[in-house]
Parts: structure tokens; sequence; C-alpha cells
């Protein structure tokens, strides 16, 4: 629901946007400023991105890969749990509260940056990142070994805009993660916590149950459908 907010924010500062795999479906479409997904699944734009800043904005998100967060940067953490403030990373100021609202406050009060020498390097970055990423997507394999890059990105293409995706722990979520494309109306549902087994499959279920007028897609892995062949069947 913040899309718009973050926008103007990353307007207003010249700041290059990187996302969680949670964040992706609400904040990559319509974005001039994403650089990509950060986190263990992420790319390299959007890690350096973070690390080649100044200052880090961290919008309602607990952030868990302690790996992938700077230690030498300035941090500004806005969530509307107060117990998440701080948790991950040392803050230079935590603010508590929702990111939309939050947002709509501060951004008045914000000078306008001129300079857009670091946004344009690290939107530069991501082209090329984005060019490696489709090497894989080029080659559509041989017969009987179709190449899973491909299969995703030709879902991407095919699936209706407001398609609900849904994705199995292991590879599925990265094919998923790097080649189904946020359009502002899908949703992507995982076991994004616990990274429990054989989810897809019950959770596209049950999705297909909650909007029988949607498309859903279920990324299955080979052992989470075998696990749940008795809900396939009934």
């Amino acid at each position: 629901e913040a899309h718009k907010e973050v926008i103007q924010l990353a307007e207003k500062l010249k700041a290059p946007i990187a996302y969680t795999y949670r964040a992706k479906m609400a904040i990559q479409h319509d974005n001039p400023y994403e650089v990509g997904l950060t986190g263990l699944l992420g790319v390299a734009s959007a890690y350096h991105a973070m690390h080649d800043c100044e200052l880090l904005v961290l919008l309602g998100t607990d952030f868990p890969y302690t790996p992938f967060m700077p230690v030498k940067n300035k941090i500004v953490q806005i969530d509307i749990k107060p117990e998440n403030l701080g948790r991950r990373a040392k803050l230079d100021l935590g603010l508590c509260g929702d990111v939309k609202d939050t947002l709509q406050a501060l951004l008045p009060l914000l000078e306008v940056e001129e300079d857009t020498d670091f946004l344009d390097l690290q939107l530069e970055f991501y082209q090329e990142v984005k060019k490696n990423l489709q090497t894989y997507v080029k080659d559509p394999g041989k017969p009987k070994e179709i190449n899973p890059e491909f299969v995703a990105s030709m879902i991407n293409d095919l699936a209706a805009k407001d398609a609900i995706f849904t994705v199995d722990t292991g590879m599925c979520n990265v094919w998923a993660a790097r080649y189904i494309d946020g359009t502002g109306m899908r949703k992507m549902l995982g076991s994004f916590n616990h990274g429990s087994m054989a989810n897809a499959m019950p959770q596209a279920i049950g999705a297909a149950l909650a909007r029988p007028d949607q498309q859903v897609i279920a990324f299955c892995g080979d052992g989470g459908l075998s696990m749940m062949l008795g809900d396939l069947m009934t």
C-alpha cells in the first residue's frame, strides 16, 4: 500500500530501491529506481547498493539476512512493530509506525537531492545483472532437459497480470524470485518464515478456493509434490 510513497522517497533522495522477496510483488512494478532483490536469493546489484550507500533506509522489513546487512552505513528503520527496531542492526534512527503514514509525514520535511551519480551507477549495474540472468533464459535446453529458468520466464510472460503464485521451498523459490515479475496485482505465497516443504500445493488449493476468478500457479518441487499427491488426488 506504500508503493507510491516509496517511489516518492526514492525520487526525492535520488536513491535506488532494493526489495525483499516478500516485498517484490508490491514494490517492483512501475519502479524506475529498482535495483533488484536483496537477501539470500538476491542479486549483486541490490547487495552493492545496500553496502555502497551512505544511508540505508529499511522500510517495513526486519531483514533477517544478517550476513547481507552492511555495518558501516548509517541506518534508519521504519516498522510498525517496535520490537523490530534495531533487532538486526545498529540504528541511527528508528521510527515506529505504518510505512505509508510515516513516509507521508516525512516526505515534506526532506530536501530534494540533485546529484544522481550514485543512483545512475547502481541502475547501470542492475542492467548488467539482468542481462546475465537472461543468459539462462535464452537457452531452452535440450529435449527432455528443459532449463528451469526458461520455463519460469515463459510462465512469467504467459501468466495473468493478477495471477497468484505459490512456491515450494528450494530451487522453486530461486526461479520465482528471479523470473516472476511483480505487476502490482500479482501475489506470491511461500513458506518464507519456516522454509517447510510441500507448501505450494495446499497453498494453491486454498488460493483457488479463496479467489476462484484469479489464475493460480504452483511451483512445486518433486519432493513437495510427491508429499502432497493425496491432496492433488482429492
